[in-house]
């Protein structure tokens, strides 16, 4: 917002009888305006998501927060939203809070604006966001470039500098409603990709996605939950030492083959179409697969500390499985495992 600034009119204006009633007009109209030179510094947090209530604290570059009749208003406005603060809470000459509920069906940058007896209105245009699903995909592939390493990946073209739908791997639309769908962040065997350490908790926010492949890297930790359209999950050849992926309604495959998994850093339940499993190359002990009644396919070969292996056997096609680097028949398997539970 533009300003008008008293202290740059002449003087001379002032003392010239000539123009002491054009004065007289002219302090009367900035009476309205910002003549003392407050402005709004900054605004914390600049953002916010649909039903939350967020406190917005806001600081100011001179002392009349408190003067006179202090704050008289807060509120974000654009032309579908308006939002007025809920409290105000003012803790000094410089700084104030205001509650907001965010009780709105429309998302995108909203002007922040408080009103104040001494300076009227201060305005940070497109101040304050409220997130659309899209942003809060955008967050969240923030998030794992940050805390994964992304400034070593083999490939982070666009990532954090052009539009989301071109960062490399990213699969979404070009509008500005598209969300994330797929994910492709693999390497090969010649060269990983550069994933390191965990997946930020943010990541399940990616509610849209539906293919997940991060083959070829050096992650350690992933857990992933309520991720209602992921349909696929790789992360072949990665140094995992926990896995944990619960309450995935649509997820079908798994797939962790040549990582560092045990049986208690090997953490999956409620999947109901879980069909693929894929863990061979790992240290697990025990893999109790009983509660999965749609597993068709399990590749667990190459697993020498394997003892207790336990599947729904109704669930099962007649299709070869390496056990200890032998071949049997699933029913095979099946059939000495309850001999041996059950005899």
């Amino acid at each position: 917002m533009s300003q008008l600034n008293f202290n740059s009119m002449s003087t001379k204006l002032i003392r010239n009888s000539t123009f002491w009633y054009f004065t007289i007009i002219v302090l009367s109209i900035l009476s309205s305006l910002n003549i003392h030179g407050q402005e709004i510094e900054s605004i914390t947090p600049d953002f916010g998501d649909i039903g939350d209530t967020v406190n917005i604290t806001v600081v100011g570059n001179q002392t009349n927060f408190t003067q006179q009749e202090g704050i008289i208003d807060m509120y974000i406005e654009s032309e579908l939203v308006l939002i007025f603060a809920s409290a105000i809470n003012t803790i000094n000459d410089t700084l104030a809070i205001g509650q907001f509920i965010l009780d709105t069906e429309d998302c995108g940058n909203v002007d922040f604006v408080m009103e104040t007896a001494l300076d009227g209105f201060l305005v940070i245009p497109s101040g304050f966001r409220i997130l659309c699903d899209r942003d809060k995909d955008s967050l969240a592939l923030v998030d794992l470039y940050n805390e994964c390493n992304g400034t070593n990946w083999s490939n982070n073209t666009n990532w954090l500098t052009g539009p989301l739908h071109t960062w490399h791997g990213v699969g979404a639309g070009s509008q500005t409603t598209s969300r994330v769908t797929t994910l492709d962040l693999r390497g090969n065997f010649v060269e990983k990709f550069g994933l390191t350490g965990s997946l930020p908790s943010s990541f399940s926010n990616l509610t849209e996605l539906f293919q997940l492949s991060l083959d070829y890297n050096d992650l350690d930790s992933v857990e992933l939950s309520n991720m209602p359209a992921l349909i696929d999950f790789a992360c072949n050849f990665n140094n995992l030492s926990f896995l944990n992926i619960t309450d995935m309604s649509s997820l079908m495959g798994i797939n962790v083959i040549d990582n560092q998994l045990t049986s208690s850093g090997f953490q999956i339940n409620n999947l109901p179409l879980l069909n693929t499993l894929g863990v061979s190359q790992n240290f697990l002990t025990t893999i109790d697969l009983t509660s999965f009644t749609n597993l068709k396919s399990i590749i667990i070969d190459n697993i020498g500390h394997l003892l207790t292996f336990a599947v729904c056997w109704r669930s099962l096609s007649a299709s070869t499985i390496s056990y200890n680097n032998f071949c049997f028949l699933y029913y095979e398997i099946i059939s000495l495992i309850v001999r041996k539970q059950y005899s």
